[in-house]
């Protein structure tokens, strides 16, 4: 019971202590516990509020589904590679290609296969005059205009000038028909647009008393026409291993005991691709850590264009046959002593 009256005490104590309530109108109490604010209210609310890139407004808060949707569709999105990743990955392709094609062909090589992909041949061309016999006024027309640009090649003057060091023959015009007719080099690789005329072969003197076999290095310089090519518009790689074999072979004939012999090996390393209807240049030695021994004689060289470059490198070692006393050898001894 003293409990009941002191709660009713205090009760109407604190009771005493409130304002007035007015006759009509919601108490705070009230005003405080079923007023509710609007939905416009809380979306304003919610918009001054902070967003963070992972999106916490939308699971923190909630609104009606169709202001939601209005909402979201305002944030930006990405469906795929970003456009500055794109042209990135464009232009490094772009470049890689670029610089592989750059190193391995250079400028002049593209230049010339672009040319010969879409200029035909002009009608002064010797690949035009393919069907002629070597024999016929329109090759020898041809071969008329080779052999005067040879002579007027800087190499072949400067060798020319020096007789005394150095011996130079034509080896095609050193054979006789019925010889060249089965040959590959003299026969069927002859005429305009192939070995257009024979080439030219110089071989040093190591003093003007020497004898034929103290020859050590030789020079040959040679026309390659645009019928003789691999790739087109470029010398097919069996030809200039050929055109190393007979070069070769010529500064090496000449150290053999008989002047004659066979290859008994043939290497080649092509440094750059070759253009057809050039000269090119055989430069042929003795290397001096493998000197001629018996029927044996190394030979190494190198083919060049008239700017220097080289084109490919190589060694070969010729050997003599055993019974190459016997057989007569009066043709290469007139190649190697006359003019």
């Amino acid at each position: 019971m003293s409990r009941s009256r002191n709660f009713c005490f205090l009760q109407s104590s604190f009771s005493d202590l409130l304002p007035v309530k007015p006759a009509t109108g919601p108490t705070l109490r009230d005003l405080i516990l079923n007023t509710r604010p609007s939905q416009s209210a809380v979306i304003s609310v919610l918009q001054r509020v902070p967003t963070s890139p992972t999106g916490l407004r939308w699971r923190s808060y909630s609104t009606s589904s169709a202001q939601l949707k209005n909402i979201t569709a305002e944030q930006p999105t990405q469906t795929g590679p970003r456009p500055w990743t794109s042209i990135t990955l464009i232009s490094l392709a772009t470049l890689s290609i670029g610089y592989l094609v750059g190193t391995s062909y250079p400028p002049s090589l593209m230049s010339q296969l672009v040319i010969n992909s879409f200029l035909k041949p002009s009608s002064t061309s010797s690949s035009s005059h393919h069907h002629h016999h070597h024999d016929s006024p329109e090759a020898q027309e041809i071969t008329n205009a080779i052999e005067s640009q040879l002579h007027q090649l800087q190499i072949v003057k400067q060798l020319n000038a020096q007789p005394d060091r150095w011996l130079s023959f034509r080896p095609f015009n050193k054979l006789a028909r019925h010889q060249m007719s089965h040959s590959l080099t003299y026969s069927t690789l002859r005429g305009p647009g192939k070995f257009a005329i024979p080439p030219i072969v110089f071989i040093n003197k190591m003093s003007a008393f020497s004898t034929i076999r103290d020859k050590t290095e030789a020079v040959v310089v040679v026309h390659v026409g645009d019928l003789m090519c691999g790739h087109d518009g470029i010398v097919h790689g069996g030809l200039l291993a050929t055109i190393c074999d007979e070069g070769l072979a010529a500064l090496a004939f000449s150290n053999l005991p008989n002047m004659i012999g066979v290859t008994a090996s043939l290497k080649l390393d092509y440094k750059k691709p070759v253009l057809a209807n050039q000269f090119i240049i055989l430069r042929s030695w003795l290397p001096g850590d493998r000197a001629p021994k018996g029927r044996k004689v190394w030979a190494d060289g190198r083919i060049e264009n008239l700017a220097g470059d080289v084109l490919v490198e190589a060694e070969s070692l010729f050997v003599e046959p055993k019974g190459a006393k016997f057989i007569s050898n009066s043709q290469v001894k007139e190649f190697m002593t006359k003019g």
